[in-house]
């Protein structure tokens, strides 16, 4: 309208609207402990308060009536109903997660470039939400300070064996229009272990998955992209524009973390520990606050003792990074040279012309401090370490192990000698076979 009232030439528009509706949502206190006021009285009485929402309230839209209600917990959350006997005890868990809302682990935790993300929740992550939604711990230092380690998540392939990375040391054909992939296993005859010496066709690093089961299931979880921009007076800011690589919920993928304790950690503790985690809503990764945040279904259980061994008599070790590896001299400082006493092995030779590995660095962002936390350098997830042994291996050597520097969020795993990085330079992968369909039985009854 105009300065007389009325309607200015060329001016007429319309408005959507919504029609009368109910809505219903649901607010969580996420820094640590509530506070000692009613803070959902207080909500409640600001809701009253408030008889109107959205635009356009004085041409009588948005009338409405609010209300804030305690929500009851769900059956089964608390410390006694929620954890099993069986797994008060254990020194290993399991945390089976199900993706239900798009997710972003930063893979360089910074704010220059592109933001990708990783393709499956860190154990960083797992750790932020352990000190975020649980602060009752007998001894907390013990807890999140190298007592507990959080396993990085992997994601379970469709016969229910959990993946491990992708080894880089695996090589396919360049430019094969048919892939390396059929019916969502790995193609031996095209995949190799390094580059086949006699051969006229040119070698790659297979990267067409970033995971693989020791069946030899080639996983790739959904990813997705969305644009987002900075704000100024509650507008676009010019140049502002940035993406956002996510994890995206449509693959319907199942994860799974592993979290182990040491002597340190009390059964109490752990109890609490566990409690923070089974049968919770779990928000992981970045804009978590926002309705972008990751959303992910936990359900915890016994994970059992890892009891796999490396064969006797082996003379080549292969050694697949299960995550970013941190490893440290004999100072203590970062080191991105491996060297056997590292990853606790019988005297060895590092071969590197046998090898596969790539280096990163990040400084991960510490919300508690609220700064970036030192800049790490580390031996990326995937990477293949190769040592020749000085003599025949003669005694039992462990498969799994952890190494190196921050295993309390995840870093260090390692994989000595898998089965399928166990064949000569140039063979092809050697998997186990798949389980039977009874693994999809038991998944529709609840129990995988």
């Amino acid at each position: 309208v105009d300065e007389r009232g009325a309607a200015r030439d060329r001016t007429l528009r319309y408005v959507e609207a919504a029609a009368p509706v109910t809505l219903e949502g649901r607010l969580e206190w996420t820094a640590g402990r509530p506070p000692d006021i009613d803070w959902v009285a207080l909500l409640d009485a600001a809701a009253a308060a408030t008889t109107a929402f959205g635009k356009l309230k004085a041409d009588g839209y948005g009338a409405a009536l609010a209300r804030v209600t305690p929500a009851r917990e769900a059956a089964g959350t608390s410390v006694a109903r929620g954890v099993s006997k069986s797994l008060r005890a254990e020194r290993r868990a399991r945390l089976r997660l199900a993706q239900t809302r798009p997710a972003i682990f930063s893979v360089r935790a910074a704010t220059e470039g592109a933001h990708k993300t990783h393709d499956a929740p860190t154990g960083g992550a797992l750790l932020g939400w352990a000190a975020r939604n649980y602060a009752d711990f007998a001894d907390p230092f013990a807890v999140f300070h190298g007592g507990v380690r959080f396993g990085a998540a992997a994601p379970l392939a469709p016969d229910g064996s959990v993946c491990a990375p992708m080894p880089k040391l695996f090589m396919a054909p360049k430019h094969d229009p048919g892939g390396a992939i059929g019916a969502d296993r790995i193609d031996t005859g095209k995949v190799s272990i390094g580059h086949p010496e006699e051969t006229d066709r040119q070698y790659a690093p297979f990267e067409e998955a970033p995971f693989v089961s020791p069946t030899g299931f080639a996983v790739k979880p959904a990813r997705g992209q969305r644009l987002r921009t900075a704000t100024e007076d509650g507008r676009a800011a010019e140049n502002r524009l940035f993406g956002y690589e996510h994890l995206d919920a449509a693959g319907k993928l199942e994860f799974v973390a592993v979290i182990e304790r040491d002597c340190s950690v009390s059964d109490t503790d752990w109890e609490r520990l566990m409690a923070a985690f089974h049968g919770r809503t779990l928000r992981l990764g970045r804009a978590r606050g926002t309705s972008y945040g990751g959303e992910f279904e936990c359900r915890a259980e016994p994970a059992g003792e890892e009891t796999a061994m490396v064969p006797t008599g082996a003379k080549r070790l292969r050694v697949l990074a299960m995550s970013d590896l941190a490893l440290a001299d004999d100072f203590g400082a970062p080191c991105v040279e491996p060297d056997r006493t590292m990853l606790g092995l019988p005297p060895a030779r590092f071969r590197g012309a046998d090898s596969a590995l790539t280096l990163r660095r990040w400084a991960p962002w510490n919300a508690t401090l609220a700064a970036r936390d030192v800049e790490r350098h580390v031996i990326e997830a995937g990477s293949v370490l190769t040592f020749e042994l000085e003599q025949p291996l003669d005694r039992d050597l462990r498969a799994h192990a952890a190494v190196g520097l921050w295993r309390e969020t995840g870093l260090g795993r390692i994989w000595i000698a898998p089965p399928f990085l166990r064949g000569e330079r140039g063979a092809s992968p050697c998997f186990e076979a798949p389980r039977d369909a009874r693994w999809e039985q038991e998944k529709e009854r609840g129990y995988a």
